[in-house]
């Protein structure tokens, strides 16, 4: 990933740019002008990305979740952005939105704190990969890119819980986890399953987790 931190905005930026953060120029998710923030959005990001480079070279590409991806640039295919989205359009091209809106495709689970329902990252996981099967299905691609945001959703709500040294240690919701893993594993199985042996497959994450005590 990158350093320092590593930090989200700017690992997925040099994952999809192939610059370091002090070239792309991305360290957090707002950007600062005197003593006002702003949130940084894909406006933001200078070198391009690697499957606009495709798309430009007419490759069909499709892209989700990936952060700091808003506003949603025209490709060769189809770009969904992330959580991170700042308008209400959130992919390209809008026809594609229309069907991932018909499908209650999510971009972020409803689950802001281990008190909600697990129930709602697993079927945030289930539409993501059907959102993936509508592109698959309608495009004779090149490249997909798809990143599964529940994981991470997951652990920042259960990492002190899953710790065995954590004062809030609570085994029971070690079992929340692996379920949310299994749901991802079972996604990815899928897109596996559908591209076969011989396609280049790669699975990757942007940073760890750990408990804060503090």
């Amino acid at each position: 990933s990158v350093l320092p931190g590593p930090h989200s905005s700017a690992a997925w930026t040099s994952f999809s740019t192939g610059a370091n953060p002090g070239k792309h120029g991305i360290g957090d998710w707002r950007s600062k002008t005197g003593y006002d923030f702003h949130p940084v959005t894909g406006d933001d990001i200078k070198p391009p990305r690697f499957w606009e480079t495709l798309s430009d070279a007419g490759k069909t590409v499709g892209v989700f979740n990936i952060p700091l991806t808003s506003p949603p640039e025209p490709v060769r295919g189809v770009s969904v952005t992330s959580w991170t989205s700042v308008s209400g359009q959130f992919a390209s091209p809008p026809s594609f939105q229309a069907k991932l809106e018909n499908i209650d495709y999510k971009r972020q689970a409803d689950f802001l704190s281990h008190d909600d329902e697990v129930s709602n990252l697993l079927y945030s996981i289930e539409r993501r990969g059907k959102g993936v099967e509508l592109f698959c299905d309608e495009f004779d691609w090149d490249l997909l890119v798809a990143m599964f945001y529940e994981t991470e959703q997951a652990h920042h709500q259960f990492a002190p819980f899953i710790d065995q040294d954590h004062p809030l240690h609570d085994p029971k919701e070690i079992d929340s986890v692996r379920r949310v893993y299994k749901a991802v594993d079972e996604e990815i199985g899928k897109i596996r399953a559908r591209v076969g042996p011989q396609t280049p497959f790669i699975v990757m994450s942007d940073h760890g987790f750990c408990p804060i005590y503090e």
